[in-house]
């Protein structure tokens, strides 16, 4: 089964991510592209092979080639987009961060329930064929009982400007583009939620509206604990993961990104292997597993609750950073 996709922004996630990956995903037909600026959008058109260009997102809603519609726009039109979608009908896989507060993310998991419609949330990383490794190892007790999960996303890039510097619309910085991945990474490896989040970030200047830098331990149950550190500062430095259990490691390189690289390495007591990754696209994962949620009626692979969930911890999070104290997240929906 073919499902028809729109995709609402015309930003360079689109351009150089998501746009590439549909047009080679299974069972994808690219029906719209939508952005403010109708040139833009027929651009888009051209370059990806999307049927048709609109500058009007209600337009888009009443397409009826439409199945999906997947949003790429400033965090705080999230929530408004994603009901209007759902009461059209139509699926949602939205960017994370799925909103900028849990109330929002409430009202749209709620629409999306009582539409009927799938609604899932761009946690790519999910997809990625080191990480879902390393989900396996832990489930399967080979590496023991975890103990620690360190998480490290710290490639230096240029600071994004325009919505992405404006609190209103972005809610916070690294944290919203780096921050919250690690922390939907952290729970989807261990399958455990924190219950415990102390954090830091970087304070604000003149030149710098919102954190650049921002770090989190955090309690999980059974004794386990995680360590996530995000920023756009750090020359030279390497993104990595590592997952210390009793019985073993297991350590990734590079496969926190926005590239379909890296590597892992697992060492136990009985087995001590490497993999390296530099063709498996975690974009184009993503899309066909959305599409098998909608044509199997099963669950997102990142569903709308756990995008919910880590809206949860982001504001226990940055509530730790601006408090100064230790903070324990709103349980799991």
């Amino acid at each position: 089964m073919t499902l028809g996709w729109a995709m609402v922004g015309t930003g360079w996630h689109i351009r150089d991510r998501m746009g590439p990956a549909a047009r080679r995903a299974d069972g994808t037909r690219l029906v719209a592209v939508c952005s403010r600026d109708l040139s833009r959008a027929r651009d888009y058109a051209t370059t990806f092979g999307f049927e048709r260009a609109y500058d009007d997102y209600a337009a888009v809603l009443a397409d009826e080639r439409v199945d999906v519609v997947y949003l790429a726009t400033p965090n705080h039109l999230h929530e408004r987009q994603t009901i209007q979608a759902a009461e059209a009908g139509k699926h949602v896989l939205v960017e994370k961060p799925m909103a900028l507060s849990s109330v929002q993310a409430e009202s749209m998991v709620d629409a999306c329930r009582r539409a009927g419609v799938k609604l899932g949330v761009g946690f790519h990383l999910r997809h990625h064929p080191a990480h879902v490794e390393i989900r396996r190892l832990v489930g399967e007790g080979a590496l023991g009982t975890p103990l620690m999960v360190h998480l490290q996303w710290v490639k230096l890039n240029v600071r994004r400007d325009g919505w992405w510097q404006d609190p209103d619309q972005v809610g916070a910085y690294v944290t919203m583009a780096k921050g919250v991945h690690l922390l939907d990474l952290l729970t989807f490896l261990t399958g455990r939620h924190p219950v415990e989040v102390t954090a830091m970030t970087d304070g604000q200047r003149a030149d710098r509206p919102l954190e650049e830098t921002a770090l989190a331990i955090l309690r999980l149950p059974g004794d386990l604990f995680g360590v996530l550190v995000a920023s756009r500062l750090f020359p030279g430095a390497e993104s990595s993961l590592v997952l210390f259990g009793s019985e073993g490691r297991v350590q990734a390189l590079g496969t926190l990104s926005t590239d379909p690289t890296g590597s892992m390495e697992v060492s136990t007591a009985t087995q001590a292997r490497q993999a390296s990754y530099s063709d498996a696209d975690p974009y184009q994962l993503q899309i066909e597993a959305f599409n098998r949620s909608v044509t199997e009626d099963v669950e997102p692979s990142a569903s709308g609750i756990d995008g919910l969930n880590v809206v949860r911890l982001t504001e226990a999070l940055l509530e730790s950073a601006r408090t100064g104290t230790t903070v324990a997240p709103a349980c799991p929906r």
